[in-house]
C-alpha cells in the first residue's frame, strides 16, 4: 500500500492550501523571532528556543487539522469502500496507508520551521540536542493531529463538522500534553485513536452505504 501512502502525500503537498499555510506558519513565527527576538518579557523563565516551541505547538494545533482536512481527498464513505474494494486490501490497511500519507504531509509543514528553531537555539546560546527536544513536541502533534483528521473524516459527515471535530480534539490533546513528557503521550494516543479506528472501518466499512449523503 505505499503508493497509496506517496499518493495521499502528493495530493496534500500539491494543494493551494498546504502551501498557504506552510507560508502562514513560517509568516507568525518569522515575525516573532524579529519581534522577540530576545524572548517574551513575561516568559522570561523560559528560553527563546522554548517560548518558540510552545507558540508553534499552539500554532499547529489550530492550523493541522485545517491543512488534513482541506487539502486531502474527500471521496466519502463509499470511496473508501470502492477503494478497499479495487485494492482488495481491508479497510484498515487502507486507512493506515492514508493516515501514513497524510502525517507525512503534516510532518512537512512542522519541519518547515527547522531554520526558525535552528536560529532560535542560538539565540537560546543552548546545546543542539535542545533542538532535537524543542521540534519533538511538534512533529508528535503532527502525527497525532493526521490520526484525529482521518479519524474525523470516517466518523463525522460533512467537511466542515470534520474540521471543528478534528481541531477541538487536536487543541485539547495539545493543551493536555505539558511539553516535558507530552511526545511519548500524543504517540501513544495516536497509535491507540489508529488501532481503535482500524478496528472501527474493518467493521463498518466493508459494503456501501445508501445514505445520500455517503455516495
Amino acid at each position: 500500500m505505499h503508493w497509496l501512502m506517496w499518493r495521499d502525500l502528493a495530493v496534500v503537498v500539491r494543494h493551494g492550501g498546504f502551501l498557504a499555510a506552510t507560508a502562514a506558519h513560517l509568516a507568525v513565527l518569522t515575525a516573532f523571532v524579529l519581534i522577540w527576538g530576545d524572548g517574551v518579557p513575561v516568559l522570561r523563565e523560559y528560553t527563546v528556543l522554548e517560548q518558540l516551541t510552545r507558540l508553534d505547538l499552539a500554532l499547529l494545533s489550530v492550523m493541522l487539522p485545517w491543512v488534513a482536512l482541506r487539502c486531502s481527498l474527500d471521496e466519502g464513505r463509499n470511496g473508501f469502500v470502492r477503494l478497499a474494494a479495487a485494492t482488495a486490501r481491508k479497510p484498515s490497511s487502507v486507512i493506515v496507508a492514508r493516515t501514513g500519507g497524510l502525517g507525512g504531509a503534516l510532518v512537512t509543514v512542522a519541519l518547515s520551521a527547522l531554520p526558525l528553531f535552528v536560529l532560535g537555539q542560538q539565540i537560546s546560546a543552548v546545546s543542539v540536542s535542545s533542538l532535537a527536544s524543542a521540534m519533538a513536541p511538534l512533529i508528535a502533534i503532527s502525527v497525532l493531529a493526521a490520526v484525529i483528521a482521518t479519524g474525523a473524516k470516517v466518523l463525522v459527515r460533512g467537511r466542515l463538522s470534520s474540521w471543528l471535530a478534528a481541531t477541538a480534539a487536536t487543541v485539547i490533546a495539545a493543551g493536555a500534553s505539558p511539553i516535558e513528557g507530552g511526545v511519548l503521550r500524543n504517540l501513544v494516543l495516536a497509535i491507540a485513536v489508529a488501532g481503535v479506528l482500524a478496528m472501527y472501518v474493518d467493521r463498518r466499512l466493508r459494503y456501501l452505504s445508501e445514505s445520500p449523503e455517503d455516495v
